[in-house]
Order: C-alpha cells, then structure tokens, then sequence
C-alpha cells in the first residue's frame, strides 16, 4: 500500500515518463535551434581561369576602414562606408573581402560585414585572413 517501516514510498515512474518525454522533445527540437553559416570553399582553378572581379574592405587596427578596388585603396571615414561601397560597387563585382588587423575587435568586423550585406545583398563577402598588403587577389 506504499507505507513501509520508514515512511511513505514516492512513486517515481511519473517523474521518470516525464523526463523521457522532455528528452525526445529536447532531442527533435535541438537541430532545429542550431543556427548554421553556409561556408563556400573556393574551387581549384587552372592557369585558363579568370578570377571574380572583386573589392577588398580593410579594417585597420585604429578602427580606420579602406576600400581596395582594383589596385588602388580609398581610405574612408567610418559612416562613409555605404555611400562609397556604392559606388564602387559595378555589376561585374560578385565578391567583397573583407581584411583586418590583428587588434580589431570582432564586433566591428562583424558590423562591417554586416553592412556590406545591407547595401550589397546579392554579393559575397568573405574574409581574408593573414593576408598582408602584398598577397594576391584570386
């Protein structure tokens, strides 16, 4: 009848059936919570393949911002981002680099990204990392 010499039995088979059923709800809801970033790795070419016209937006360490757009750089004023990434922006850019100093914090190489993505919402962006002042475009 549940009563024993030590006192009354908890019936834990209640408490057991809900924890399994919070587990498969957990469990079916979990990827669904994930959030994910398509990552695009960039095809081996041949010596016969032309690269993307691209533009390359640098952030400096003392939070300067420059563009980069066919081999010569614009150095900018922090709002002047938009407006200039415009006009630099032609039909035949498909993709926007966006380089950084070591001492940069992330948020603003996010907030830069992000509105790289406002004003150019069919381009990529992508990060160039340990890339100096001479590295190659692709």
């Amino acid at each position: 009848m549940g009563l024993s010499r030590n006192g009354p039995e908890i019936n834990v088979t209640p408490l057991i059936d809900v924890l399994l059923v919070l587990l498969v709800i957990f469990l079916v809801v979990l990827p669904a919570m994930l959030r994910m970033e398509q990552v695009e790795v960039p095809r081996e070419g041949g010596p016969d393949v032309e690269p993307l016209p691209s533009l390359t937006i640098k952030v400096h360490a003392d939070l300067g911002v420059s563009i980069e757009d066919e081999g010569t750089e614009v150095q900018l004023a922090g709002t002047d981002l938009p407006a200039t990434l415009r006009s630099h922006l032609r039909q035949t850019v498909h993709v926007v680099f966006v380089q950084f100093d070591d001492h940069v914090p992330w948020r603003d190489v996010v907030s830069t990204i992000d509105t790289i993505h406002g004003v150019a919402t069919d381009t990529h962006v992508a990060l160039r990392i340990g890339c100096d002042s001479d590295c190659d475009h692709p």
